[in-house]
């Protein structure tokens, strides 16, 4: 039985042999790694590969580089300068591919096919930056060969150079598997050049990381603009723009003072109603003047408003007087085109390119008589300067984090940080630097005193200019009272004459008089309804819509891993 058992055990090594035998290995992995004083290192590899032709190595190798290597200090990105790369001495054609946290520098040719036997790849590159300091001392953690190479190593070594050949202080190597301890070494050291030899054969997935220290002094200490280059752009961003805000603001910014709005009783310079909407909110609220417009020309004869019957919320406009030159220019337009086709059109949400048309050529009006009174005094083209400071500002300082080997938590948070106070900044500035004319301000204060009338906004004495409460002057302020929002408390000033009257509204034949006179009703339906119309699927992809409403196994990290293709 032990005879079998014996055989048994004999068989298995034998082929385990003959499969190891096949199978493409690394025959020599050697690597010189030089420090320099810039605290860059730069590094050739030699490695030499037996391809047998049934392994992974067919057109070359592959070499894996990390983007990215954790210190001691935090995360810092990898910069790769290839100098050369070569198999048997002759320049082998490479490629990069790759993104994310390793990249793969693939060797050879994808139309040549490597001859079976032995070749020797040499890489040689740089990097800056890779030397972590203590306090007392400098100090390199490198893996020489990750544990991610899928071939057998039967020799490796590292050969260190240092700068004017300073003395290593300390030195501990840790080879095998992840999490690997110190292992057992030769080393052998020539006028303060290091050699360092493994004693024994690496398996697949197995590396060696070196641990080395030396004393300060040997390499230049890391530069504050490689450290704090992306924070230096951010400061300089907010220096550049915190004087700029303060200053364009105290000398263009500061409004006039406001004359006071008093009550009176009248369109102050005898404006239209969609007009004084238009001017009051600044251009921000179309809904207000286009609504106030069709009640002022149907209070004025020149259309009747009509509810559907059956539906409440449908309505028919009907022309009952052409447009004239007694009306104001916008709402000559928005009836001139509502009408242009047909004497009706009803009003219920479903597009009518007739609306559209005329609520286009009512805006235009509009924004062509008051949009540069409105603007001036913006003072917009102060806005420009800070918007290009605060890009150029996150721009350099992305730029300096990109090129950066310290890049850490603290420059991502700058940046966002930045970003976000900027943006803030620079809304609350385009508030801020706005400075409004004196005559704007002046008749902006006339119409709230005009508004403080319609809604008899606080306690006012008569004065005795106080028009007389008639249902004609009723009506007839009645789309000023819409424009400035102020109805209902206008139609509450007259609820008592009304009622006593025999007041028939005309112009607006089948709407309930309480919903004109008392609610929001007619406002929220009807302006809805008519802004819904005037917006076409081809506006939205869809009916309807519309603006209405209101490190390695030791710590380390470098290297990379060795494959085929």
């Amino acid at each position: 039985m032990k005879f079998i058992t014996n055989c048994i055990i004999l068989i298995l090594v034998c082929m385990s042999s003959i499969l190891s035998a096949q199978q493409d290995r690394i025959l020599d992995y050697d690597v010189i790694l030089i420090i320099k004083e810039d605290r860059s290192i730069e590094i050739r590899e030699f490695i030499k590969v037996d391809v047998t032709g049934n392994g992974l190595i067919k057109r070359g190798i592959t070499r894996s580089i990390p983007t990215k290597r954790e210190l001691k200090t935090g995360t810092i990105n990898m910069r790769y300068d290839i100098l050369e790369i070569t198999r048997d001495d002759q320049e082998e054609p490479y490629n990069i591919i790759g993104k994310g946290k390793d990249q793969i520098i693939r060797i050879g040719d994808a139309d040549v096919f490597l001859e079976k036997g032995v070749h020797t790849y040499m890489i040689h590159y740089q990097i800056p930056n890779q030397i972590e300091s203590a306090d007392t001392y400098d100090f390199l953690i490198w893996d020489v060969i990750r544990t991610d190479i899928p071939f057998f190593i039967d020799d490796s070594s590292v050969k260190l150079f240092l700068p004017n050949d300073a003395p290593l202080s300390e030195q501990t190597v840790y080879v095998g598997a992840m999490g690997a301890t110190n292992e057992t070494y030769t080393m052998t050291d020539v006028g303060n050049n290091y050699t360092l030899n493994l004693k024994r054969l690496l398996s697949p997935n197995e590396g060696m990381t070196i641990d080395i220290s030396f004393e300060k002094g040997v390499v230049d200490p890391p530069s504050w603009l490689s450290q704090y280059g992306t924070i230096l752009c951010i400061l300089l961003g907010m220096i550049v723009l915190v004087p700029y805000y303060v200053y364009t603001w105290w000398k263009y910014g500061q409004d006039p003072k406001v004359p006071p709005s008093g009550m009176i009783y009248e369109s102050p310079n005898d404006l239209s109603p969609a007009s004084v909407s238009y001017i009051h909110t600044s251009s921000k609220d179309i809904t207000r003047s286009y609504t106030a417009s069709i009640i002022s020309l149907a209070t004025k004869g020149y259309l009747k408003i009509q509810n559907v019957e059956g539906e409440e919320k449908e309505f028919k406009l009907v022309e009952t007087q052409k447009a004239d030159a007694h009306l104001p220019d916008e709402e000559y337009q928005l009836h001139s085109k509502l009408f242009e086709n047909s004497n009706e059109i009803v009003i219920n949400g479903k597009y009518n390119s007739d609306v559209k048309l005329a609520l286009a050529a009512f805006k235009k009006s509009l924004s062509n008589q008051y949009n540069d009174f409105i603007m001036e005094g913006h003072n917009l083209k102060f806005v420009w300067a800070p918007m290009l400071i605060s890009l150029f500002a996150v721009i350099a300082a992305m730029i300096a984090m990109e090129n950066s080997t310290y890049t850490n938590g603290l420059n991502i948070i700058a940046i966002v940080g930045f970003i976000i106070v900027s943006l803030v900044g620079l809304f609350l500035y385009i508030y801020l630097i706005q400075q409004p004319t004196v005559e704007r301000l002046e008749l902006k204060s006339r119409i709230k005193g005009f508004k403080n009338y319609l809604g008899l906004v606080g306690k006012f004495d008569d004065d005795g200019r106080r028009p007389e409460r008639t249902t004609a002057h009723f009506e007839s302020f009645l789309p000023y009272a819409y424009a400035l929002g102020v109805s209902e408390l206008w139609s509450n000033q007259f609820r008592d004459v009304l009622e006593k009257s025999t007041y028939d509204m005309e112009w607006a034949n089948g709407v309930d008089m309480n919903s004109i006179l008392y609610t929001q009703i007619f406002f929220n339906d009807f302006s809805r309804q008519y802004a819904y119309s005037a917006v076409s699927p081809s506006d939205t992809g869809a009916a309807g819509g519309g603006f209405a409403g209101g490190g390695g196994f030791s710590g380390g990290s470098g290297g990379g891993g060795v494959g085929g293709w």
